[in-house]
């Protein structure tokens, strides 16, 4: 180092001074942004209650599939969609209901 030339000296100068305003911005966003950790569980929260959501949106929609093949192929299918929407019965059958508590 005791014989560096100066154009050296200089670029290695710049060079400390660049990572030292690097170390110091990157600590300052860590100060101004120190929400992003909480951001970060908040999505991760989301993004397992969508999950979820979707799992139980697909059983859904899979009984709706079944509903809809057995509408189309049976009339095991009218008479369950009657009886669960409209309250109909087949001739002779009796139905019992009991008051709600």
């Amino acid at each position: 180092m005791l014989f560096e030339a100066t154009s050296t000296r200089v670029i290695r100068a710049a060079l400390l001074g660049l990572l030292l305003v690097g170390a110091l911005g990157v600590m300052a966003m860590h100060i101004v942004r120190s929400d992003r950790g909480a951001r970060l569980a908040q999505l991760e929260l989301t993004d397992a209650r969508l999950d979820g959501e979707i799992a139980r949106m697909k059983r859904v929609n899979a009984r709706l599939w079944q509903d809809l093949d057995l509408m189309e192929h049976s009339t095991i299918g009218w008479q369950e969609a009657a009886r669960r929407e409209h309250g109909m019965v087949l001739p002779g059958e009796l139905v019992i209901r009991f008051p709600a508590e």
